[in-house]
């Protein structure tokens, strides 16, 4: 089965966040698509590149992300 490409992986992510998909890491993205975390990392840099995902930063929470690095990505605002 052929490698997606990350345009597609793109499309499949925004897709997840217009319906607004349980939040999931980077691996656990990989395992459900079938594809590499790298593949992820492009695919999230694809989708905010075209407009199809906007980002929100959420609050540091102490004992889960206590860094405040993770974000949210939210459906493209028209």
């Amino acid at each position: 089965m052929p490698t997606p490409s990350s345009r597609h992986v793109a499309r499949l992510i925004a897709h997840l966040a217009e319906v607004g998909a349980t939040s999931a890491t980077n691996r656990e993205l990989a395992a459900v698509l079938g594809v590499t975390p790298r593949s992820i990392r492009y695919g999230i840099a694809d989708a905010l590149l075209l407009g199809l995902v906007g980002v929100e930063r959420r609050a540091p929470v102490p004992g889960v992300d206590p860094s405040g690095r993770t974000i949210t990505l939210a459906g493209a605002k028209q």
